[in-house]
């Protein structure tokens, strides 16, 4: 991890574990100041003190997660073959969410306070709310391929855009 205390003026190189050097591969900050991070091997870390140390989340499912967002109540982390897992109390505890797609996750986006849109391979595109899963119906006339890497929510939730192989897309997000 490459950190900063002089506004990127200099960086210092680091590991967060010595014994765990997997890949790390998302992070954010929770509305209380949390920092957490998506890793490898059923492996993710969380800092309550902006990063300066680094606790171990040992997740309930072995493989790689790729995004992590954080809600007004939970925090999500989200994956390969469809894994999404949450917590609500700082990450100490974490909780599987069903999902019916097993396609890997590899973006996400707040659509409000307590709802979240994530994308991934073979053009999965989920709601979450509430500890469920909703998968998205419906596309635009233009396909951009079989994997969507990332999303953002435009328009204030009616609308997201979509990055994957192909391109770019704007499809409609449909109130359920």
């Amino acid at each position: 991890i490459l950190t900063t205390h002089d506004g990127g003026e200099n960086w210092q190189d680091d590991i967060i574990h010595d014994e765990l050097d997997y890949h790390l591969n998302d992070i954010t900050q929770s509305e209380d100041g949390y920092l957490y991070i998506a890793g490898e091997a059923g492996y993710g870390f969380m800092s309550a003190d902006a990063g300066e140390s680094w606790d171990v989340i040992e997740l309930p499912y072995p493989g790689s997660m790729f995004g992590v967002l954080a809600l007004s109540e939970e925090v999500v982390m989200f994956g390969l073959r469809g894994h999404v897992l949450v917590s609500q109390d700082q990450g100490q505890s974490w909780q599987n969410v069903p999902n019916s797609n097993l396609s890997s996750l590899f973006g996400g986006d707040q659509l409000n306070p307590s709802e979240l849109i994530l994308v991934g391979a073979n053009g999965a595109r989920v709601r979450y709310r509430d500890g469920q899963l909703t998968t998205l119906s419906g596309s635009s006339a233009l396909e951009i391929g079989d994997d969507y890497g990332a999303v953002l929510v435009l328009d204030n939730g009616s609308k997201m855009l979509l990055l994957g192989e192909e391109g770019t897309d704007i499809q409609t997000l449909n109130t359920p």
